[in-house]
């Protein structure tokens, strides 16, 4: 008789917290997950769905920068305007 494999069930907090843990750390996805006593082909499956979900760490970071770089851009138009009336002077 075959031996029936037994999977691991883990919560989406679990989840999280692993792949949050695992980019924050700096550390390598196999050292993350053998620290974890997880798989490593689970993080990376957990990293592409918790990173692209909205409301997601990614999604938060990248709200973040696009707010950086609204404000950079308008100030670099004000500045180009600004050498633009004075070149006028000359």
């Amino acid at each position: 008789m075959a031996k029936r494999k037994i999977r691991k069930h883990y919560d989406d907090e679990f989840k999280r917290d692993a792949v949050n843990h695992w980019i924050k750390s700096g550390k390598t996805a196999k050292q993350t997950a053998d620290a974890l006593g997880i798989a490593e082909a689970n993080l990376h499956r957990w990293k592409e769905k918790y990173l692209t979900e909205e409301g997601g760490p990614q999604q938060e970071a990248l709200k973040v920068e696009n707010e950086r770089l609204r404000r950079e851009n308008l100030e670099l138009r004000q500045e180009r305007e600004i050498l633009k009336k004075s070149k006028s002077f000359y």
